[in-house]
């Protein structure tokens, strides 16, 4: 697979560029490590679930999807263990196949939840997640506005983020010396911070923090490795 391919990724509204699946970012820095370009196609919640699941005839379909001849490929992870042998290289997993998966359930887990209370609160989103209520809904839209509140989160997500200053000593990526899936995994949370970060609240302060050199060093070496753009 070396011509480009369409990523599927989440937007926040029909027609939108910008991803803010950190899923998707995960499969966008895979596809950067081997070379293999991609386009953009966004797809909203509703459009997933309807659409889609048309389009693809997969019953509900994830995002991020690729194609590959007829095949339809979803969950960034398949996508990654799908990449790496069609490919050939092994590049994706220096670190073995099983340390990738633990990485990528660490920021799925543990860094997500630390993550998740520093974005912007998304009205379709909550509604889904939290069955409709609206006391709930309305907490979470409330706390985004308490600068305390912020701060207290940003300083739960720095200390998550130690995990990955320790884990760096050892070299410029997580795998050592080359980037991976288990890097892809956890930038693509970064991404998706800056994607849909709090108005007013530079998500740098957290990631490029005083106290976390090597994360700091290593956000810019990952993208530098995969080519990809951030979102703005």
């Amino acid at each position: 697979m070396t011509n480009s391919v369409t990523l599927y990724g989440l937007s926040t509204r029909k027609g939108s560029a910008t991803n803010v699946s950190p899923y998707a970012w995960k499969t966008a820095i895979d596809l950067g490590l081997l070379g293999i370009p991609f386009t953009w196609d966004g797809k909203t919640f509703e459009e997933i679930r309807t659409s889609f699941e048309k389009e693809t005839g997969i019953p509900g379909i994830l995002v991020p999807a690729i194609k590959d001849g007829q095949d339809w490929i979803y969950d960034s992870f398949k996508i990654a263990l799908h990449l790496d042998t069609k490919q050939g290289k092994k590049a994706l997993f220096p670190e073995g196949e099983e340390e990738a998966r633990k990485m990528d359930e660490w920021a799925d887990t543990e860094l997500r939840n630390a993550l998740v209370p520093l974005l912007v609160p998304w009205a379709w989103f909550l509604k889904v997640k939290l069955g409709g209520n609206q006391a709930a809904i309305d907490a979470m839209c409330n706390a985004v506005q308490d600068k305390a509140h912020v701060e207290t989160q940003a300083n739960n997500l720095r200390s998550k983020l130690s995990v990955i200053e320790e884990r760096l000593q050892n070299g410029p990526f997580l795998s050592g010396d080359k980037a991976g899936h288990a890097d892809a995994s956890v930038w693509g949370w970064y991404a998706t911070s800056r994607a849909i970060n709090i108005p007013g609240f530079d998500v740098d302060l957290v990631w490029k923090h005083d106290s976390l050199p090597r994360v700091a060093a290593w956000v810019d070496a990952v993208q530098n490795a995969a080519g990809v753009e951030l979102p703005r």
